[in-house]
């Protein structure tokens, strides 16, 4: 559990992790005061679209460039490499 430690004027002069809640100081007007810190900001709209894009990119190199080539090369039907970038697309959306 964390505690900040506060005078009478709300200031904070540090935060610790205690297991239980510690005696407050004596004769000095600080207290022990639990905190629970704010959660994480949401991610922006471009920095959800930057991680859209870089999963896209692995999932292309690992799962869809392979197929390119053996496309190529007549190894699978025309339209593999095709079809396994539109399911990459529609399994990763856009935000």
């Amino acid at each position: 559990m964390l505690y900040q430690l506060k005078n009478q004027q709300d200031e904070v002069l540090r935060t610790e992790a205690f297991n239980e809640k510690p005696a407050d100081p004596v004769g000095k007007g600080w207290r022990w005061v639990e905190y629970t810190p704010p959660p994480p900001p949401e991610p922006t709209y471009e920095e959800r679209l930057a991680k859209c894009y870089a999963e896209r990119r692995q999932a292309y190199v690992t799962e869809a460039d392979p197929l390119f080539f053996k496309e190529q090369r007549g190894e699978v039907p025309a339209g593999t490499w095709l079809a396994k970038a539109l399911e990459i697309k529609l399994r990763i959306p856009k935000p």
